[in-house]
C-alpha cells in the first residue's frame, strides 16, 4: 500500500485547481471553519499558494484584497481560508 506523506498532499492541493477550498481543507484534515481561521501562512508561503510574488500580495493588501494578520511590528501572517477564498474567485 502506498503511503502518501504530507508534503505530497501539499503539492497536489497547490497544484490542482479544480479543487475547492472546502475540498482542500477536508484533505488537509481542518475540519471546521475555526480550524481554517486559526491556520496562518507566512507571506512567502500564501505567495505559494497563490501564484504570485511577495510584492503582489503586499499590493493586494493595499488595495484591500487580503488582510493580514499582524503579529508584530514586522511580523504578518495570512489565513488559509483567505488564500483559499482568492484561489476560489480566481477560477
Amino acid at each position: 500500500m502506498n503511503v502518501i506523506t504530507r508534503e505530497l498532499l501539499l503539492t497536489v492541493l497547490r497544484v490542482d485547481d479544480t479543487l475547492t477550498y472546502k475540498e482542500k481543507v477536508s484533505l488537509q484534515g481542518l475540519t471546521n471553519q475555526s480550524e481554517l481561521e486559526e491556520k496562518l501562512l507566512s507571506p512567502h508561503e500564501a505567495a505559494q499558494m497563490l501564484k504570485c510574488t511577495t510584492n503582489t500580495l503586499r499590493n493586494w493588501v493595499k488595495d484591500g484584497i487580503i488582510k493580514p494578520v499582524i503579529l508584530g511590528k514586522r511580523s504578518a501572517r495570512y489565513r488559509l481560508a483567505d488564500v483559499y477564498r482568492i484561489l476560489d474567485a480566481k477560477k
